[in-house]
């Protein structure tokens, strides 16, 4: 047989080979809703991912032809909002890419462009990178403050275009979740603001531990935190000290106090006009010294000039916080002890919680 008419009849038997039947195993691409539905076809790199014009179901498949529902996804409940089945107007547009490790989504969503006929707008995730995991289950998200207009990532490092401009940025830029709070969950929002400000940081190893009732010591270092905050300045308590509730006076002269509140000299005092605050009783100060002539108070205000004059400047540390303020050696608490006034009268509530320690 001559190569030529071996080249046909081969040729033959391959196109035989695609028969109705054989193609009929290539993906169908228009999702289990059909074409009537108007489908967008993503290819993700790993699969495919199918959204609706006139629907808003949303399905993945590995190969065109088993698809997997996607209706339960946080994100995919937020776009049903943006359904153009009655107006026709919606615009919804996703872009969802696998980067190897996790997919990787851009979406702009708005309910209709005409201003007089807009319900919801534009999606708030618009302005979002959105990171997936192999289950579309959300795991990251990265805020870049304008509609994300495109997206790719090329090695260690992520890309995103807003605004006209390309941004780069690392895992660490979005990865700061806790593997233990769902992004769906209801307090979801509230842990990632706490989060993002500094005010609760977790118990370790990426875990925020959400059925833990908080201890004192905690509840007291959520109050400094929010006092930072609430002053201007970064939350500067990052983690309780082992001293926990440990105070420190320091003196003009240099002279510190040192203990915890309801022990070792330092106490808590409140008068009938209204004024409060930290007292620390002086070694050698007592009632029985006053009885005697204060003799042990006399010569230790001798040595101590700087200090026991009207309101002398001093310090209060706890926790790691500073606290500028001023002492007084007489009333309303009484002549034998220091009593300390902070400046910021805010700072006695929190100074009072050291007094109910666990």
């Amino acid at each position: 047989m001559k190569r030529k008419l071996l080249a046909a009849l081969l040729a033959l038997a391959l196109l035989g080979a695609l028969t109705p039947a054989a193609l009929a195993a290539e993906p169908a691409l228009t999702g289990p809703l059909g074409p009537d539905a108007i489908p967008t076809v993503l290819d993700t790199g790993r699969g495919y991912v199918v959204y609706y014009t006139l629907a808003s179901a949303i399905y993945y498949s590995p190969d065109g032809a088993t698809w997997t529902d996607l209706s339960d996804r946080l994100w995919v409940r937020e776009a049903r909002l943006y359904m153009g089945a009655l107006s026709g107007q919606c615009r919804r547009e996703f872009q969802i890419l696998w980067t190897g490790e996790e997919y990787m989504m851009r979406q702009f969503l708005l309910d209709d462009p005409r201003t007089t006929h807009q319900v919801y707008g534009e999606s708030p995730r618009n302005n979002k990178v959105t990171f997936l995991d192999e289950d579309f289950q959300i795991i990251g998200e990265l805020d870049l403050g304008a509609p994300v207009e495109a997206i790719r990532r090329e090695g260690e490092t992520y890309y995103a275009t807003a605004g006209g401009v390309e941004r780069a940025f690392t895992r660490q830029d979005w990865d700061r979740r806790f593997s233990d709070v769902p992004w769906d969950g209801w307090f979801a929002q509230g842990v990632d603001l706490c989060a993002q400000k500094g005010v609760m940081v977790g118990v370790g190893d990426g875990r925020f531990d959400p059925e833990r009732a908080l201890t004192q010591a905690e509840c007291l270092t959520l109050a400094l935190r929010l006092y930072d905050l609430a002053h201007g300045q970064e939350p500067a308590l990052l983690t309780a000290p082992e001293d926990w509730g440990r105070m420190t006076l320091t003196l003009a002269d240099g002279t510190v106090f040192s203990g915890y509140g309801g022990e070792d000299g330092f106490g808590w005092w409140t008068w009938r006009n209204g004024y409060r605050g930290v007292y620390v009783e002086v070694p050698g100060w007592s009632d029985e010294d006053m009885a005697a002539g204060g003799e042990a108070q006399r010569a230790w205000m001798d040595a101590h000039p700087d200090v026991c004059g009207s309101n002398s400047p001093a310090t209060l540390t706890l926790n790691g916080v500073t606290y500028p303020g001023t002492v007084n050696c007489w009333m309303p608490v009484g002549p034998y002890v220091l009593q300390f006034q902070p400046e910021d009268e805010a700072v006695n509530d929190l100074l009072h919680h050291a007094f109910y320690r666990e």
